[in-house]
Parts: C-alpha cells; sequence; structure tokens
C-alpha cells in the first residue's frame, strides 16, 4: 500500500513537470533545460539525502554512474532528438511503453514471471496512455521513432540496474548521485551544440523552472526510484503508465487544454492496468 502511494504520488510529480517543461520550451533550448534541471535536482535531492540518511555518500558510484548515464542522459537526449520533429503526444507514448521493456528485461535478468492477469494490464496500460493522449497517428520519421523508443529501452535499463542495487543503499542518495551525472552529462553537450540557457528569464518562468526542478524532476524521481527500491520493477513500472494521466489533467486546469471522453476512458484503461498488474504482478523464480 505504501509504495503504490509513493509511486502515485511520484507519478503525480513527473506529470506536472511536463506542463512545466512545455512551458519553458518557448525560451529555453531544450538539451540546455534538460540539463540544468537535472543538475539543480541534484542538489535538492542531496539535501534531502543529507537529512533523511545520515550514513552519508555510501553508494556503488560506477552503478550510480551507470544508471544517471541510461536515465537522465540518454532518455532526455533521445527524447529530445525525437521530439525535435514527432509530435509531443506521439512521443509520450513511444517514451510511455517502457513498463513494457521493464517487463521483458526484469523476466530476463531477475527471473520474474508475468501472470496473466500482469500481461492483460500491461497492454492496457499502453491503450489507455494512447487513448489519454488522444490516439497516435503515422509517422513516416522512422529514426525519431526510433529515437523515442530507445529512450524507453534505456530507461527501462535504468529501472531493472536499480533493483539490483545492494539492499540497505539508500534510494536519495542513488537518485541525487544519478541525476549529478546525467545532468553533467547534458550541459556538456548543450555547450558542444551551443545552447545556452537564458538567464534573463520571466519571474513567472523562473516559477515554472522551480517547480520543474524541485516537484517536476527531485520529488518525482527521487519518490520513484525509493518506490522502485522497496521491490519489483514490473510492478512498479506499471505505475508510469500514469504520468501522460497526470499530465493530461494538469494541462486542462493549467493550461486550458481540452479533455475528450476518448481521453477520459484512456484514464480509466489506466486504472484498470494498475488493478490487473497490482493484482498478481509477477511470480519471482527460485533457483535451487
Amino acid at each position: 500500500m505504501l509504495q503504490g502511494l509513493i509511486l502515485v504520488l511520484a507519478a503525480a510529480l513527473l506529470g506536472s513537470g511536463f506542463v512545466a517543461g512545455k512551458v519553458l520550451l518557448r525560451s529555453v533550448p531544450p538539451i540546455a533545460l534538460v540539463g540544468w534541471r537535472f543538475v539543480a535536482a541534484a542538489v535538492v535531492v542531496g539535501a534531502i539525502a543529507a537529512a533523511v540518511d545520515r550514513s552519508g555518500w555510501r553508494v556503488p558510484v560506477l552503478r550510480v554512474a551507470l544508471i544517471g548515464l541510461l536515465q537522465t542522459a540518454t532518455v532526455m537526449s533521445l527524447l529530445y532528438t525525437g521530439m525535435r520533429v514527432l509530435p509531443a503526444g506521439t512521443s509520450a507514448v513511444l517514451l510511455f511503453t517502457n513498463p513494457l521493456w521493464v517487463a521483458v528485461m526484469a523476466a530476463a535478468v531477475l527471473g520474474e514471471r508475468l501472470s496473466r492477469s500482469a500481461v492483460a494490464g500491461l497492454l492496457a496500460g499502453v491503450a489507455g496512455v494512447v487513448a489519454v493522449l488522444g490516439g497516435v497517428r503515422g509517422s513516416a520519421h522512422v529514426a525519431d521513432d526510433a529515437a523515442v523508443l530507445g529512450a524507453a529501452v534505456a530507461w527501462a535499463a535504468a529501472t531493472v540496474l536499480t533493483t539490483r542495487l545492494p539492499a540497505g543503499v539508500s534510494a536519495w542518495w542513488v537518485s541525487a548521485g544519478q541525476m549529478a551525472v546525467g545532468g553533467v552529462v547534458l550541459i556538456v553537450v548543450s555547450l558542444v551544440v551551443r545552447q545556452r540557457f537564458p538567464v534573463d528569464l520571466s519571474a513567472a518562468d523562473w516559477g515554472w523552472f522551480g517547480w520543474l526542478t524541485v516537484a517536476g524532476t527531485a520529488g518525482g524521481f527521487g519518490l520513484w526510484l525509493v518506490g522502485l527500491r522497496m521491490g519489483g520493477a514490473t510492478r512498479s513500472s506499471v505505475y508510469l503508465f500514469l504520468v501522460p494521466l497526470f499530465a493530461a489533467v494538469a494541462s486542462v486546469l493549467l493550461l486550458g487544454e481540452s479533455f475528450s471522453w476518448v481521453q477520459a476512458l484512456g484514464g480509466a484503461g489506466v486504472l484498470v492496468a494498475l488493478a490487473l498488474v497490482a493484482a498478481r504482478p509477477v511470480v519471482v523464480e527460485q533457483t535451487e
């Protein structure tokens, strides 16, 4: 129950980050935005880690760096590469096939065998996400589709890698470390491609950046890792289906975008998916 509540809150915060990011992209280049977003969030999460876990920085450094390269640097760079051409809705649908890739990897690496209800739930979740985002139209941009799918696969790999961390490793320190690594890499990339973060943003835009950093990134990704470390890669990842649902609702409330009855049905499909996967998500194979 506690794990579910944490992951629902994480999904809500991550969904709000899509709205903040959409507003900021009007005035901030994408790679510069995500780079500074994660570096700033790493400072916030590091402060939280120092407050809640006084044992200090005791994590496998190389593995956390790899998680940062996958979950932050690779996911964000591939996502925004595809979003240069693809509609935002199409990109989000492709990215949030993540739980399917997690299920496949968890079965292969962690020995998690999917139950029939879990398979049905995952498929219902994908259908629900598509409906929430208003459906996906055909795309002739195969390379861009592949880039965003690559982001989904990279996130799935980072998820499985996170569940393999030793017991007792602080999720907050892991989150701070991976954000710092990924953010620094993205800032270097932004400098190479000559993207500059403007310091003359309006007060409103700085407010959006503050929300994106503290709530949408530090809170969202931090709580996501806390929930994930509580166990079950497949069961945890299905909650990511809620992210585009929360993003759609926030867009209606904050940006005045419309929300159709088809999207409402999609939201119901997401809730059905969560119920199915939470019922009997996986069976972990035991080896003698």
